[in-house]
C-alpha cells in the first residue's frame, strides 16, 4: 500500500497505532505480481549484497542450444519463416537481452526472474502463436498476438522494476529463445 499526501498539516504530540489523517489521504494499492514481488527481492539483494557466483541451472539451460535440434542461427530460421522482415530487430534485441542477463551474471534473484519470463514467453509462444503460425495467419495477426499475449502481459508485470526490463528486452528474450532452438517459428 504506498500512502499519498495531498494537504501538508501540522500536528504535534498526537499518539496513534496506525494512521493520523487531517485533510485528504488516498490510498493506492499496488498490485503484487509474481515478478514485482521477485523484482523486490532483487532490490533487497542487491541492498544487502547477497550474490553467488554461478548460474541457476534452469537458466544455464536456457543460454545453450537445445541440443540435436534445428541448429540454424537466428537469422536462418527467421528466412526459413518468412519473417526476414524481423531479422535486423531481432539480431539487436536477442544482443541487448544478452547483455543485460550478463550485467546481472551474479543474481540469483535476477536470474530467477529472467528463468520465469523466458519460461512464460516460451510456453505463451508455444500455446499461442505457434498455432497461429501453423494455420498461415498473416505476420500482423501473429506479431499482434506477440505483443498482445507476451510481450504486454510480462511488461505490465514487471516494467519499472529494478531490473529495468522493457518491452525491447522482452522481444529480446523472445529471440533470445529463438537462436537457442527454445522457439520454433515454422
Amino acid at each position: 500500500m504506498t500512502l499519498i499526501k495531498t494537504n501538508q498539516v501540522n500536528q504535534s504530540y498526537n499518539n496513534v497505532a496506525g494512521h493520523l489523517v487531517a485533510g485528504d489521504l488516498k490510498v493506492v494499492y499496488e498490485v503484487k505480481t509474481p515478478l514485482r514481488v521477485m523484482a523486490e527481492e532483487y532490490r533487497n539483494e542487491i541492498e544487502n549484497s547477497d550474490i553467488q557466483k554461478e548460474f541457476i541451472e534452469e537458466l544455464q539451460d536456457y543460454m545453450k542450444r537445445v541440443p540435436g535440434n534445428d541448429q540454424r542461427d537466428l537469422e536462418q530460421k527467421l528466412t526459413a519463416a518468412n519473417r526476414r522482415d524481423m531479422i535486423i530487430d531481432a539480431k539487436l534485441l536477442k544482443e541487448k537481452f544478452a547483455k543485460k542477463l550478463y550485467r546481472h551474471t551474479f543474481s540469483p534473484n535476477a536470474q530467477a526472474i529472467f528463468v520465469h519470463i523466458l519460461a512464460v514467453i516460451r510456453s505463451s509462444f508455444q500455446l499461442k502463436v505457434l498455432p497461429l503460425i501453423r494455420e498461415s495467419k498473416t505476420p500482423y495477426e501473429i506479431d499482434s498476438t506477440i505483443y498482445d499475449s507476451i510481450i504486454e502481459v510480462i511488461y505490465n508485470q514487471v516494467g519499472n522494476s529494478e531490473l529495468d526490463i522493457n518491452m525491447d528486452h522482452i522481444r529480446g528474450m523472445l529471440y533470445y529463445l529463438t537462436g537457442n532452438c527454445y522457439i520454433n517459428w515454422e
